[in-house]
């Protein structure tokens, strides 16, 4: 239909094609520093003669993947999977001059409300444009995101988090029983020192950001049935709203 193609105008088409590449170029890298900082924290307390097995080193990889959600502010982790929106400062700053309020397009909305899914674990407050009459009044409440779509509650945030536990638990476990651990001089299944397993975990490591195409990883958590089910009803929801 003519008028859902309009929803999200050519401008706003560019202003999407100019963020693809955030992953790469700064989503990535920070959760790589993010996790190097945590592993760095965790093994403080190991050593390298210290016996490693594959249950020790589960337990190991958990209470990195713990220690970085931990880090910073509450679900910090999302600034890793998109850019915070400048406009909300801009909002903030202007808020008190009605007469020239920022502009605030049909992308900018989908943003915010794509960080308050990812960010809330109650009621978000979504920031609401009252398009009748000239666009000059912003208004927050709690119950309607800007676009008209039922702002993500306590119970979905709840669901989504369990989503990304299961699945870092997923991999944690596939990580693990990965072969490349289990040949050459030695079997984590019996154990081995720490100094003898950090190489094979180096050169284990760049395979968990191969591409979606050939990435084990990807199609570990893609086999998860709660992944599945969460995201059919997310969009069933979508399309029913």
């Amino acid at each position: 239909m003519q008028e859902e193609a309009d929803l999200i105008d050519r401008d706003d088409q560019q202003k999407f094609l100019a963020s693809a590449d955030f992953l790469a170029n700064h989503g990535l890298p920070k959760l790589i520093s993010s996790m190097q900082t945590a592993a760095t924290e965790v093994l403080k307390a190991k050593q390298l003669r210290d016996f490693f097995n594959t249950a020790i080193l589960h337990e190991t990889i958990m209470q990195i993947l713990d220690m970085f959600l931990s880090m910073g502010s509450p679900h910090h982790w999302v600034d890793c999977l998109m850019p915070e929106d400048p406009r909300l400062y801009k909002l903030a700053k202007t808020s008190s001059d009605e007469t020239n309020p920022p502009e605030f397009t049909k992308f900018d909305q989908l943003m915010v409300e794509t960080r308050e899914v990812l960010s809330r674990g109650s009621l978000g407050v979504m920031i609401d444009y009252v398009s009748e009459g000239p666009p000059t009044l912003w208004n927050f409440e709690e119950s309607r995101g800007p676009c008209g779509v039922s702002s993500t509650n306590g119970r979905t945030f709840a669901e989504f988090s369990n989503v990304v536990e299961l699945s870092l638990k997923a991999v944690a476990k596939a990580l693990v029983e990965e072969k490349g651990f289990q040949s050459g001089g030695g079997n984590l299944t019996n154990g081995m020192p720490l100094a003898r397993l950090l190489p094979r975990i180096a050169q284990i490591c760049p395979t968990l950001v191969e591409e979606p195409s050939k990435n084990q990883f990807i199609q570990i958590i893609q086999s998860v049935p709660e992944v599945g089910l969460f995201f059919t009803l997310l969009y069933s929801n979508m399309s029913a709203s």
